[in-house]
């Protein structure tokens, strides 16, 4: 599995989550529900075609990709990020007691990380980034979703 990983701006949530193990508590059902919130900012990135950090659109295809696309025969040439549904459809999240994982199961032919290509562009400026994972360029978690975490462990673990 492709996995992007941040753990920069984890923190707070890191120091939230070692209090609640002291008291004995289960963080795994707080987990589960972190696991989904997260799987679904990238699904809703995709859906709205925009970057779940700052809201913005995606750069347009260029008209030489849909032209491409549509030779390739697929079903909607002008949807950014998607051919067949692929990469999509390769969105995973996982959760254990004390961690979460979300990521993409998929890889080109021949073993290309294209998600990750996706998420950051490329270096050449050929491919530009389309961010749909909810952090920054620099690995940062989104602050308001950063917020949203600690909500969930406030609902799960408060009084």
């Amino acid at each position: 599995m492709i996995q992007l990983k941040t753990q920069s701006n984890l923190d707070k949530i890191n120091q939230e989550l070692e209090r609640l193990a002291q008291k004995g508590k289960s963080l795994a059902p707080a987990m589960a529900e972190i696991a989904n919130l997260l799987q679904n900012k990238v699904e809703e990135a995709f859906e709205q075609q925009t970057d779940p950090v700052t809201g913005a659109q995606w750069e347009p295809l260029s008209p030489a990709t849909i032209a491409s696309k549509k030779k390739k025969g697929y079903a909607d040439p002008q949807r950014i990020l998607y051919g067949e549904g692929e990469m999509q459809e390769g969105l995973t999240s996982e959760s254990g007691s004390s961690s979460v994982s979300v990521g993409f199961n998929v890889v080109s032919e021949d073993g290309y990380p294209y998600p990750e290509v996706h998420q950051y562009g490329t270096k050449d400026g050929k491919l530009e980034a389309r961010p749909f994972l909810p952090m920054d360029e620099d690995g940062e978690l989104a602050r308001h979703v950063e917020e949203e975490i600690l909500d969930i462990l406030d609902e799960h673990f408060l009084p």
